[in-house]
């Protein structure tokens, strides 16, 4: 059952973001790292879905560890233990600004993360 979950996800997540209507968007970020003192590999997806409403724009995204020092995880994704954080963000922008707002909900403890709000500014 978890498999056919975990296959359903991840061909969801490699579709592009014209099979789905405005203002809605998927986007996908992979990350490969070497870390040459610990001599460990990791590689980490994170897929992302957008929408646009007026100047805002809301986003929910979720880190997931695919390689792990030769060890294949994206399998073991929603074991208990390996379950990712589920990250949320709204932001809006003001003049030159860009004000946000970002918490995240941590799957396995059922617990949410801390919440932050800020301004950015683009000069």
């Amino acid at each position: 059952k978890m498999k056919t979950l975990t296959t359903t996800v991840l061909a969801l997540a490699l579709t592009t973001s014209a099979a789905m209507a405005n203002p809605f968007t998927l986007s996908n970020k992979v990350v490969s790292e070497y870390n040459i003192d610990t001599e460990i590999a990791t590689i980490d997806w994170t897929p992302t879905v957008s929408m646009g409403v007026g100047g805002a724009n809301l986003s929910v995204s979720s880190e997931i560890n695919i390689v792990n020092d030769e060890t294949f995880n994206l399998l073991n994704t929603w074991e208990d233990g390996s379950k990712p954080d589920i990250d949320f963000k709204a932001t809006y922008d003001i003049w030159n600004m860009t004000a946000h707002a970002e918490t995240s909900w941590d799957l396995d403890k059922s617990d949410m993360g801390e919440t932050t709000v800020g301004v950015s500014f683009n000069f």
